[in-house]
């Protein structure tokens, strides 16, 4: 099957990442985890309500980063192919 047909049914996830165990950045995810609990265990109930507010806030400004991010890389890419097709047959 061909890649957009993978990702017209579903068979694509831009979103889905596989981690190794050594992986630095899951190694980062159970640190910011681990000082999460520490710090959410210190805090009142209302400065718990405002931190998780703020973290959600902060998870939707990374969502936004994160799809502009792959948007300027896609629309990065067909430049790459536009280019090195005129290129090929010009």
């Amino acid at each position: 099957m061909r890649i957009l047909e993978e990702f017209y049914y579903g068979n694509i996830d831009p979103h889905e990442r596989h981690f190794k165990k050594d992986d630095a950045f899951l190694e980062l995810l159970r640190l910011a985890s681990k000082n999460e609990q520490a710090l959410t265990a210190t805090l009142t109930g209302q400065q718990k309500e405002t931190f998780e507010k703020y973290m959600m806030v902060h998870a939707e400004m990374c969502d936004f980063a994160e799809r502009e991010s792959f948007i300027r890389g896609f629309k990065l890419g067909l430049r790459f192919m536009t280019e090195a097709y005129h290129t090929a047959t010009g």
